[in-house]
């Protein structure tokens, strides 16, 4: 029995392609340019090399007076009022909300043990905006202009609703370049 269409014709697999039935085919009308190579093989099997034509000699131009021209130079003084500012590399990069809870750390010296305690507190959220430069599951690096954030504050992305503790910040293009990982702690942001 035969797989029909959904008109009721007959479906075939293969058949010629209707495109090429006025096709005009290239015999006759075809004409190859510097397709008549030779080639002379050896009995060691490399091809025979064969003598160039020496090249003509160049003629050589003699007695031409040259003319010296000059050309005064313009100074160019530079306008102090103008300054030309640094181009921004961070124009046309999308910018993408997030917030911080800046980390504070405090350390306490306990003189009867003879030992340093170091304690982890956070300070005021506060909301940025920053571009993000790389993002996997476990890392996550955004780049910003903000001063506050430090190691081991932790950010809230609410656009993917993840927390993330930065691990480095690095000073990057009158900014920072915040390394981070995720956090262990999902603190409250008001968005």
């Amino acid at each position: 029995m035969a797989i029909k269409n959904k008109d009721g014709t007959t479906f075939k697999l293969q058949g010629p392609n209707p495109l090429v039935l006025n096709q005009d085919f290239w015999e006759g009308k075809v004409r190859f340019h510097n397709f008549g190579w030779e080639t002379a093989i050896t009995k060691e099997g490399a091809a025979l090399e064969r003598e160039e034509e020496p090249m003509p000699d160049f003629i050589e131009l003699k007695d031409i007076k040259t003319e010296e021209i000059k050309v005064q130079a313009k100074e160019i003084i530079p306008d102090p009022k103008r300054k030309k500012k640094p181009p921004d590399l961070t124009e046309g990069l999308p910018r993408i909300p997030m917030y911080c809870l800046p980390a504070i750390i405090s350390e306490t010296y306990d003189a009867l043990y003879d030992e340093t305690r170091v304690s982890l507190h956070y300070g005021q959220q506060f909301a940025f905006e920053g571009i993000i430069a790389s993002f996997t599951d476990m890392t996550f690096q955004v780049w910003s202009n903000i001063t506050d954030a430090k190691p081991h504050s932790i950010i809230f992305v609410p656009k993917d609703r993840r927390w993330w503790r930065i691990d480095k910040a690095e000073p990057k293009a009158e900014g920072l370049l915040l390394s981070c990982v995720p956090s262990e702690t999902h603190p409250s942001f008001s968005t």
